[in-house]
């Protein structure tokens, strides 16, 4: 988001190479971002800087519901499997995902090409994204009979939004010993307290395709048990305004004295809340510059203990009904 406005190609490098001498190396991309150009961004400066890292993308399986001029199904994976490989200037992606839900009829055609680009040699691990429970189960069997494990499952998770400790997806992570990689885990900027005024609309921090996918995947897509209702309460938030939080500051208040206990930021506070959570679980913030990598780096020196993580929950709770939990 603003790249080309707000930030560029060297501030992106100079993140880059701070990332790797703070000691992390793993990086999540998408051939849809950017239309390709994260991945060739991504692939240059490795080329560039030389040291090793480790690369996650994902196949572009297309938004349910959204039309694409672009036939994406398990017979094209192997070519977007190599679209990226080209982009990325490498001979093998360490981790490739299915970026969203499949029907449960797909299951098996959609393992069979990740086996096969597994076999190949062109991907090392493979995962999903956005998958439910039941599907994420489902998934893992499919593969499981062709000798490939499944090593991931991506979702929106933070402390504002904890659909994944109730639908049974982090559960299902630990059962199969996979990981569960938090993506949205500063939930769009929302918890470094942009947004503190409770009265305070959430400024759209991005256009219609994101905010279609917060709704289609923050509710029912997520969750089986969550039917027509649901539905109707997505398309309700996709043609209406950017909504109230409601009073968050009891949570920020708990966030920031937990802060000030460990002498870091609300930022490492929250992520580190999701560190504690559970061991299978893999926040995955963004930076765009050094400085906002460092603070996200902060946060894996330190630990917060038991309690302080029930009273975050419990500050959490506190807010009002009506308040909505956005990715």
């Amino acid at each position: 988001m603003g790249y080309g406005k707000r930030y560029g190609e060297d501030d992106l490098y100079a993140t880059y190479r701070a990332s790797l001498d703070a000691g992390i190396d793993f990086f999540d991309t998408a051939a849809v971002y950017g239309r390709g150009e994260s991945e060739r961004l991504l692939g240059r400066f490795r080329q560039r800087d030389g040291r090793p890292i480790l690369i996650a993308t994902k196949f572009e399986n297309g938004v349910p519901l959204v039309p694409s001029f672009r036939k994406l199904n398990p017979k094209t994976l192997l070519t977007e499997v190599d679209a990226s490989l080209k982009r990325l200037g490498v001979e093998q992606i360490d981790l490739y995902q299915i970026h969203y839900p499949v029907e449960a009829r797909a299951i098996d055609d959609f393992a069979e090409e990740l086996a096969r680009a597994v076999r190949l040699g062109k991907v090392r691990a493979v995962g999903v994204s956005n998958f439910n429970a039941g599907l994420l189960r489902a998934m893992h069997s499919s593969l499981a009979a062709r000798g490939v494990p499944l090593a991931s499952n991506q979702v929106a998770f933070n402390i504002f939004n904890r659909m994944m400790m109730d639908n049974g997806v982090l559960q299902a992570c630990r059962e199969l010993n996979m990981a569960l990689i938090a993506y949205h885990p500063l939930a769009q900027g929302i918890l470094t307290g942009k947004f503190r005024n409770g009265q305070q609309q959430l400024a759209q921090p991005v256009k219609v395709p994101f905010r279609f996918l917060d709704a289609m995947f923050g509710q029912w897509k997520m969750d089986p048990a969550l039917k027509n209702g649901a539905r109707r309460g997505t398309i309700r938030r996709l043609f209406t305004q950017p909504p109230v939080l409601g009073n968050l500051e009891p949570l920020f208040l708990a966030m920031d004295a937990v802060a000030r206990r460990h002498g870091c930021s609300s930022v490492q506070a929250a992520l580190n809340w999701l560190l504690t959570t559970d061991p299978c679980v893999l926040p995955i913030p963004g930076a765009k510059n050094p400085r906002q990598l460092g603070e996200n780096r902060a946060a894996l020196d330190w630990q917060m203990t038991v309690e302080e993580r029930e009273t975050l929950n419990l500050a959490f709770l506190a807010q009002p009904a009506g308040a909505e939990a956005l990715p």
